[in-house]
């Protein structure tokens, strides 16, 4: 960005300017979290004008790398998503939403990979058996 003292006299150049500052480093604080948790996955503004706030104009671009070695960072990977879809479908469970049945397949992926967690498992007989017995996903 490049700007005169007064531009930043003008208020609406100060908060477009803001806004994009802000959408740069949330994108630069997301790639560091996923780095974190060990999710390969970059997002980035690929092009830009300078002084140019209408987001249209910048595209983003994702970046993923991945490895073809059978289970090379499955662990991590189920271990920093469990707690997250674990979230998900209580929420949904509680909130008598049937979505949370879509969350079965993947709760049974964590099991078998051994990352789930006893509230997962809880979670997961729960809604198996709403969902057998055709009631309400929220527990009684």
């Amino acid at each position: 960005m490049s700007f005169r003292q007064n531009d930043l006299d003008d208020s609406i150049f100060a908060h477009k300017g803001r806004e994009l500052l802000l959408q740069w480093i949330g994108l630069d604080r997301a790639t560091l979290l996923r780095f974190q948790l060990g999710v390969s996955y970059v997002e980035g503004i690929r092009t830009w004008s300078t002084n140019e706030f209408d987001s249209a104009a910048r595209i983003t671009k994702q970046f993923m790398s991945w490895s073809s070695i059978k289970g090379e960072n499955i662990d991590r990977i189920t271990r920093t998503i469990e707690p997250l879809l674990v979230n998900l479908g209580v929420h949904l469970q509680w909130q008598d939403d049937p979505n949370v049945y879509r969350l079965i397949p993947l709760l049974e992926l964590l099991e078998s990979v051994e990352t789930l967690s006893t509230m997962g498992a809880g979670l997961l007989n729960g809604i198996r058996e709403t969902q057998q017995q055709g009631v309400s996903p929220k527990p009684r």
